[in-house]
């Protein structure tokens, strides 16, 4: 993505990422800038300069709060399993509605695919690391999110399984087996917090890490980060996260698979033979 594209695609994410703060602060809904957005605040009072994505950390309670606040908002959409039956990643996203951010190889998923942050689930848990029981749970959220992605590309033997599991359980079935699994995880006095991210287990850190939040700079936008950001960087990436990685390093990471356009909506690339952003 050329620079000109990025600066583009950045003011885009801030206006996402301005609209959940606001939505969250109206309504008492705790939420933290977080992952590679929360190290871009603090390193660099803004998205990170080679990133392509924002991540937020929400209580997963909060979610149902979310979604009615944008339930009938023009400009942006609130993305899960509930609101988007296509949708096929166990956590959700706010998407901004007439643009397009589509992985390439998915464009089949007859879903949103606008402009996205994403908004990952905090769960209060009781142990300071993930115990095999809910790997197993977490194993089992990723599997019913992409029960749709299954029946719609699915090619091997194991993907026409879990089709035809899609099939018994219907959406209804669906989302009810995924919020239940989802409630087992979480332990309502624990002491951690379990971030249910885009890695195969998430990562855990105290809550008292997080505590209520302190505000930081995110280009022009104030949004909270956790109270010991700290510890917090630390714990995700090591003593030194405040160097700068070489322009040469993996660690200068996005989504190369992604069509980007901030002007012109998904619908377009999803029926034309053309998936080069004009």
């Amino acid at each position: 993505m050329i620079q000109t594209e990025l600066e583009a695609l950045h003011r885009q994410l801030l206006d996402l990422t301005k609209a959940v703060v606001e939505v969250c602060e109206e309504n008492g809904i705790s939420y933290y800038l977080s992952s590679g957005s929360c190290l871009g605040a603090i390193r660099h009072h803004d998205i990170i300069p080679w990133d392509d994505d924002v991540d937020l950390g929400i209580h997963y309670r909060d979610y149902h709060k979310l979604a009615q606040a944008f339930a009938d908002n023009k400009d942006f959409f609130y993305q899960d399993i509930e609101t988007d039956p296509e949708y096929f990643q166990h956590w959700p996203k706010l998407r901004k509605n007439h643009t397009t951010s589509m992985d390439v190889h998915y464009r089949q998923m007859s879903m949103h695919w606008g402009i996205c942050v994403d908004l990952f689930p905090l769960v209060p848990y009781d142990k300071p690391e993930v115990d095999r029981k809910t790997k197993i749970k977490l194993r089992a959220l990723s599997v019913l999110a992409r029960l749709p992605y299954y029946r719609v590309m699915g090619t091997s033997f194991q993907h026409k399984v879990w089709a035809a599991l899609y099939k018994m359980l219907g959406q209804r079935g669906r989302k009810k087996l995924f919020f239940r699994i989802m409630d087992s995880i979480a332990a309502p006095e624990g002491a951690y917090l379990l971030e249910i991210d885009n890695t195969p287990y998430g990562f855990i850190v105290h809550k008292d890490v997080y505590g209520e939040g302190v505000p930081a700079q995110l280009h022009d936008l104030s949004a909270k980060v956790p109270s010991d950001w700290d510890q917090y960087l630390k714990t995700l990436y090591g003593d030194d996260y405040m160097e700068i990685p070489p322009e040469d390093s993996s660690l200068r990471y996005c989504h190369s698979s992604s069509l980007v356009d901030c002007e012109k909506d998904y619908s377009f690339y999803q029926t034309s033979e053309d998936i080069s952003p004009s």
